[in-house]
């Protein structure tokens, strides 16, 4: 029998990714997103394994999936925190309500496993002595954060009686084709106009960075090892290496062939993050071996190319 897995934020950046993986590896998908089709390619768009409902994931949602039956949910749908416009109650719109959604959709239709990605920025001011892993206690410090981490706790709570398994997944940064707002993108974007790349503070900080296809991996793994895992687990997603943001500058401009000079500018105010990422948890039970930071930029590179 063919698996049936629904995808929240199945048109934006990590949602297609994962939709075309899922449709390659045989399962049947519906996928549903704000925006009709978005960045999902024509293959799956035509598929007969995939079906798009384009709405917000909200309390509507479970109505227009009233005739599916569905064995597992993916959860990317996410407002993210790229933006100094938006204010509190846009995030918990975004994180916490589409999570309401997903929590009432799950009972419904007796889900057997959620799958929520979430992110380590949660990890605002947690103690930096050691490497981050699950057993941190996230701090967050911006509304994205602190929204995301209210969204871990409603699936855990909400669903803590009910068969529904809940996997949380706390991922990094992530880059690839088609990332319109990360740091690779941006520093990218400026190697190939040969535009200088501004770097606030020493070029020191740190961060950690995943590859998309890395992280469309992880969550096929944990698909596969749903009859494996408890009731509810935390995984930290991250690379095997944090980067200097330095080096990470310096690396896109040799790779993309760029003339873009780096220029060290006044330290901002705001709070940064230097994370000391550890994926053995992920590694242990769930087979997550990313690639390295250098060969993942050469292969981003290559994309863009």
């Amino acid at each position: 029998m063919v698996e049936t897995i629904l995808v929240t934020g199945a048109s934006g950046f990590l949602g297609s990714a994962l939709v075309s993986s899922l449709v390659n590896n045989g399962f049947r998908v519906i996928g549903i997103g704000r925006n009709e089709y978005g960045l999902l390619n024509k293959d799956v768009i035509n598929n007969d394994n995939f079906t798009f409902v384009k709405t917000q994931t909200d309390s509507n949602t479970s109505g227009l999936l009233a005739d599916f039956n569905i064995n597992g949910i993916i959860h990317l749908a996410s407002q993210l925190g790229y933006s100094n416009d938006l204010g509190y109650d846009d995030y918990y719109n975004g994180n916490v309500n589409t999570t309401r959604a997903v929590i009432k959709l799950s009972k419904e239709k007796n889900i057997k496993y959620v799958i929520f990605g979430s992110t380590c920025s949660m990890y605002g001011r947690s103690p930096l002595n050691g490497n981050i892993n699950e057993n941190v206690l996230p701090d967050p410090t911006d509304n994205y954060g602190f929204t995301k981490y209210i969204a871990e706790k409603l699936l855990e709570i909400e669903l803590q009686f009910v068969p529904t398994k809940v996997f949380v997944l706390r991922f990094t940064s992530i880059y690839g084709m088609n990332d319109r707002y990360g740091i690779v993108n941006t520093f990218a974007t400026m190697a190939k106009q040969n535009n200088d790349i501004k770097l606030f503070g020493n070029g020191k900080k740190l961060r950690n960075l995943l590859h998309l296809p890395d992280a469309v991996e992880l969550i096929i793994k944990s698909i596969e090892k749903v009859d494996k895992l408890g009731k509810h687990e935390i995984f930290i997603a991250g690379g095997q290496h944090s980067i200097k943001v330095f080096d990470l500058a310096t690396k896109l401009i040799k790779l993309i062939n760029s003339n873009s000079k780096i220029i060290l500018a006044e330290e901002r105010t705001r709070v940064d993050w230097d994370p000391l990422i550890d994926i053995s948890k992920a590694n242990r039970i769930l087979g997550f071996s990313p690639i390295s930071v250098s060969e993942g930029l050469k292969q981003y590179a290559l994309e863009l190319s």
